[in-house]
């Protein structure tokens, strides 16, 4: 439900249960950020005030089959696949940290 720059995407990238039990059973579809049912709420940040962080919640929004991302069931590989980029980033991010606060 919280996504930082909500409010300047045009698509939510959302992960949901299009099938039966078990992660077999998610998908991932595009949602247009205008579409009605879609509401994007700004928060208050504790911190970081620039990061648009956003509460993004969905009633009886519907989306086009043809919005569907990869195949049905196919949800969190494609997302699993996904946050290996996130994750290097924040160890990139950590690293280049420790290295300034070792260097002060």
């Amino acid at each position: 439900k919280f996504i930082t720059g909500g409010e300047c995407v045009d698509y939510f990238s959302t992960m949901l249960r299009t099938g039966g039990p078990g992660f077999q059973g998610l998908s991932i579809l595009l949602v247009p950020a205008g579409s009605p049912g879609v509401k994007i709420q700004k928060l208050k940040a504790a911190g970081w005030w620039a990061g648009n962080t956003t509460l993004v919640t969905y009633e009886d929004v519907q989306v086009p089959v043809g919005n569907l991302v990869g195949s049905e069931g196919m949800g969190l590989p494609i997302m699993a696949t996904v946050m290996n980029g996130e994750r290097l980033i924040g160890c990139v991010g950590a690293l280049r940290a420790a290295r300034t606060l070792l260097s002060e």
